[in-house]
């Protein structure tokens, strides 16, 4: 049927990975394993259509455990069904990491940035939902992922959230709670680089940066959905474990909506249900106060 999820299995090679290799426990080398990927990809697709789906539609595979992380089970879709399964499938949580890809395409003479692929995790559950499937379209956010995401219990944790909530309040119209790592969390992640080395330093788990995919790339290769899996399950884990051994975020360490209002000015913009008069009001403010000191240094 068409809300049949295929499940298809990834595995990866493991091992002390030298440059140009990725470190998985698999049995097969990654070079060897992106070209079969290549090869069967299309087959992959052909099989998908011929049960009434697309391969953009939805799937749904599982990556081994490898690196000190568990087993994934992961959901790439860009169909509301699918998505909203899988999310309601989850079990009860507050903590959530999240990701958002973004793609530049040419508007005329210009070139626009937009978000693309929505990351978020939950323990081993990881859900990749593809926000434009055609390449230029932005579409509203579908009514249950909304929800999911306005939810006032639900926190988001993860890098560079403080440019996520405003692409998501702005381009979407959802205000999110989200705690960026890099902005203000837990002292133990200042100044800890990368991803990677802040998973190898909270989580002692052993991965390396991330093969982030082409943004106008399309279908994506299964070992670059795996890869973004892997780092959506980070964000999570590094926050559960921190909020395990070191208590629960702040009250103040999530992006705030004067935040999301400076940085929304560059975004493109949709008509918002929310009201941002008093978060204009304080940008506008605090923009004074920072050229009047500039002018008048102490």
């Amino acid at each position: 049927s068409r809300l049949a999820l295929t499940r298809c299995f990834c595995k990866c090679h493991s091992g002390h990975a030298s440059k140009g290799r990725l470190k998985r426990r698999s049995y097969i080398q990654v070079g060897m394993f992106a070209k079969a990927v290549a090869c069967l990809l299309p087959l992959a697709a052909f099989t998908l259509r011929s049960q009434g789906i697309g391969y953009e539609d939805g799937i749904l595979f599982t990556v081994p455990p490898a690196s000190g992380m568990p087993e994934l089970d992961v959901c790439y879709t860009s169909e509301p069904d699918f998505a909203s399964k899988f999310l309601t499938a989850w079990p009860e949580a507050r903590h959530f990491g999240m990701l958002l890809l973004r793609s530049n395409f040419r508007n005329g003479t210009s070139i626009v940035t937009r978000s693309d692929l929505l990351q978020l995790s939950s323990g081993s559950r990881v859900l990749i939902y593809n926000l434009k499937p055609k390449m230029e379209e932005l579409r509203p956010l579908p009514a249950f992922l909304l929800e999911f995401l306005e939810n006032k219990s639900h926190t988001f944790y993860g890098v560079g959230l403080l440019s996520v909530a405003a692409r998501l309040a702005f381009e979407f119209d959802c205000v999110t709670r989200c705690v960026d790592f890099y902005h203000r969390a837990w002292p133990q992640l200042k100044a800890t680089g990368e991803l990677h080395k802040v998973a190898t330093k909270v989580l002692n788990t052993d991965t390396l940066p991330a093969a982030m995919p082409s943004t106008r790339q399309r279908p994506f290769l299964l070992y670059q959905l795996v890869s973004m899996a892997e780092q959506a399950y980070l964000m999570w884990a590094i926050a559960d474990h921190l909020i395990r051994t070191s208590g629960e975020c702040h009250e103040d360490w999530p992006v705030n909506m004067t935040e999301m209002f400076g940085l929304g000015l560059r975004l493109e913009r949709r008509p918002s249900r929310h009201d941002w008069t008093k978060a204009k009001a304080e940008w506008q403010s605090l923009q004074q106060e920072l050229r009047s000191r500039a002018s008048n240094p102490q």
